[in-house]
């Protein structure tokens, strides 16, 4: 562990979507307690989070509140779990108890926030000019944030001789990142894997069953995978649906041990699923016209298949044997993507 001090981005909370009861989130929260590590944050981040919830939370209403005007045929049936759908939902008061839930974890882990005003306006200006990380070629005022957040942490890094793990998904946000002072990692995961791994012998042994065992965790993320929820990202040839999901292959990109317990072993994986989907939708050159009705007519329905990719973050669950580490078993293993999966409309081969 080449230091104690961990900085999440703002993108690490908005992919776990808040979910703060999952095992890498547990896991931190009781190395800050027992002080193993050291959560820092800035005022920055914390306004950004907020301000995603909130956003998010309005998004949820108006998908919510589109459904049950779609679905208003099912209004009326007394089917368990159906009455709270067909119910308003109050955008503001979901974002205020998303909110708590992440000062409550943040509170939990005894976070250390920087203020902003520490970082150097002239250093952040520099880059920008300079078309230096995290500001993109273009020069994207978009990553002034992440400019000042890490501005910020380096001035806390000079003032107290530290160093400081640098975690997010953002690549500009890593690429600025010297290495040194500030430590890249794309994962929580990432930094948990090297407390554990420093921790616990049976760390070995878990990974073991892994090597050998890789294809039969493939076939379960790909099992998992086709019973997920497709959305396609509308376009403007207008609303389509996504359906027949099959797997062609998965690739594991990353899988790390986050916790090992004497009869647990917990791993956060990533992987890149490849699939093909159909996807269907209206023809906009088609169909009539209706003034009365105000709406198109007799659209010709198009249905085409095609591949897609995209990256999903799993849970993977070991059951071992203390006294014979090799019979190990798998708990449980469950996609983390609570969210519905985004299918792009067009695909990298031009298909539709």
């Amino acid at each position: 562990l080449l230091t104690r001090n961990l900085f999440l981005d703002t993108n690490i909370f908005i992919e776990a979507n808040h979910d703060y009861g999952r095992t890498a989130f547990e896991r931190l929260k009781d190395l800050t307690e027992d002080a193993t590590l050291r959560l820092l944050s800035t005022d920055i981040t914390l306004r950004e989070v907020r301000s995603h919830i909130d956003e998010d939370a309005r998004t949820a209403a108006r998908a919510l509140k589109s459904f049950r005007k779609e679905a208003r045929v099912l209004s009326d049936l007394a089917w368990p779990g159906f009455e709270g759908v067909f119910k308003r939902l109050d955008a503001s008061a979901v974002g205020e108890a998303l909110k708590t839930k992440f000062d409550s974890f943040m509170s939990e882990c005894a976070v250390e926030v920087l203020a902003a005003s520490t970082a150097s306006v002239a250093t952040v200006f520099d880059a920008y000019f300079d078309g230096q990380p995290p500001f993109t070629g273009v020069k994207s005022k978009t990553e002034f944030p992440d400019a000042f957040v890490l501005s910020a942490l380096r001035a806390w890094c000079e003032s107290n001789d530290e160093r400081v793990y640098v975690v997010s998904r953002d690549e500009g946000m890593r690429a600025a990142c010297d290495g040194v002072t500030l430590i890249p990692q794309e994962g929580i995961d990432t930094v948990l894997e090297v407390v554990t791994a420093s921790a616990h012998r049976l760390s070995r042994a878990a990974a073991k069953w892994l090597e050998d065992n890789s294809e039969e965790v493939v076939q379960s993320i790909a099992a998992e995978f086709t019973e997920l929820s497709f959305e396609v990202i509308e376009d403007e040839e207008g609303p389509a649906d996504a359906s027949d999901v099959s797997v062609n292959n998965v690739i594991m990109r990353r899988a790390s041990l986050v916790d090992v317990q004497d009869e647990l072993a917990v791993y956060d994986l990533l992987a890149e699923v490849e699939y093909d989907v159909t996807i269907s939708y209206e023809d906009q050159d088609s169909g009539i016209w209706d003034g009365e009705e105000r709406a198109w007519l007799f659209r010709e329905a198009v249905r085409k298949r095609g591949p897609r990719a995209t990256a999903i973050s799993a849970e993977m669950v070991l059951d071992l044997d203390p006294e014979d580490p090799t019979n190990t078993t798998v708990n449980r293993l469950s996609l983390n993507w609570g969210l519905i999966v985004e299918v792009p409309f067009f695909g990298d081969d031009g298909f539709v």
